[in-house]
């Protein structure tokens, strides 16, 4: 992880944040995010990305409502498009991404062809989660110089979350959903 990000990381204690990747895999997570969106660093290769895991493993999308996830399938595309673009087609990540999608993913495929690239800002989201419900999130950015990771920070509209998010356990919270890393250990904690 670059440093700056450390650091920043470092200062966010009570704001649910995360580290992640141009592919978006997740580097780190704090406290809170664990507890908001469920625990999801640690893994390697394609199964790293969150992008793996929302086109190929379905209760991924648990996470959202289901009227979210075109919105969602269309800004994870355009944005992984960016990211390969960057890295250029040599770089061995990001074709293993896109080429494993490719073939196990129609809905992937679809959205690749189309081609569509945008930049992202601020955006609000709504996020499922087990004990707290469907709360709704201000996402906030800041990008490294080489684009390479950013730190993601989650800002409730609901203020008394973040306390919520602070005095809960994220093995209690995702114990008895498809588990961290989208469904792909069954039991945890």
């Amino acid at each position: 992880m670059q440093e700056a990000l450390r650091q920043l990381m470092d200062r966010l204690q009570d704001t649910p944040a995360m580290v992640i990747t141009d592919l978006h895999e997740v580097v780190v997570q704090n406290h809170a995010a664990q507890v908001l969106v469920g625990p999801q660093a640690g893994l390697t290769g394609v199964r790293a990305s969150f992008l793996f895991h929302w086109f190929t493993v379905p209760a991924t999308r648990d996470l959202y409502p289901p009227e979210d996830h075109e919105y969602h399938s269309r800004l994870l595309v355009s944005d992984l498009r960016a990211a390969v673009a960057r890295r250029g087609t040599a770089d061995p990540a990001g074709r293993a991404l896109v080429d494993h999608l490719l073939g196990t993913s129609d809905e992937f495929a679809g959205l690749w062809r189309a081609r569509e690239v945008k930049v992202r800002h601020e955006e609000y989201k709504r996020v499922v989660n087990p004990a707290l419900g469907t709360l709704k999130v201000t996402c906030n950015s800041i990008v490294t110089a080489d684009a390479a990771q950013r730190l993601l920070w989650f800002v409730p509209d609901d203020a008394g979350a973040v306390r919520k998010l602070a005095a809960l356990d994220p093995a209690e919270v995702w114990r008895d959903t498809p588990g961290p890393a989208f469904g792909l250990f069954r039991s945890w904690g």
